[in-house]
């Protein structure tokens, strides 16, 4: 083989390994979006779980498990929003609901996941002592207050 023939091959192995590695990426940036949407619909199906309870179905137990879920999954939440992920990135094929705003004020979109984290905390402490007006209370504050502070400025509108 010739210095010529191995540099060619040496070139195609290199853009093969290079598209592969690019799919790759695009495929983990996909994946963490759709990760994402699903740890939100998880979250929702939890809150119609206490929204179910407050409605006279459902038991404490419901409650205080749902309340668990919830809090146990927006811990992990604000980190499934990388900036490679942000709408218009190279790469991302998957559709979302996140707004640019996200990385273009990540402060802010940090304070809102922490409001969001402390009252998710305070609903599952809350939701221990099996008091439906403590809890529809601590709830509403935390689907306004929480839900509320990310989607109303970080999320398309409905």
């Amino acid at each position: 083989m010739t210095f010529r023939n191995s540099l060619t091959a040496a070139v195609a192995a290199l853009a093969i390994i290079g598209s592969t590695a690019m799919l790759a990426h695009a495929s983990s940036q996909d994946d963490t979006i759709k990760q994402r949407q699903q740890a939100m619909k998880d979250i929702g199906a939890q809150m119609k779980i206490i929204k179910g309870y407050l409605g006279g179905s459902g038991s404490a137990e419901d409650v205080a498990a749902s309340a668990a879920k919830i809090n146990a999954s927006i811990k992990s939440a604000g980190g499934l929003f990388p900036e490679s992920t942000a709408p218009g990135a190279s790469g991302v094929t998957v559709e979302t609901e996140a707004l640019p705003k996200i990385w273009e004020d990540p402060e802010g979109f940090a304070k809102a996941v922490s409001v969001l984290e402390a009252e998710s905390a305070k609903l599952e402490e809350v939701a221990a002592t099996d008091d439906p007006a403590a809890i529809g209370a601590q709830f509403g504050a935390m689907a306004k207050n929480g839900c509320g502070g990310c989607h109303k400025v970080y999320r398309v509108k409905k």
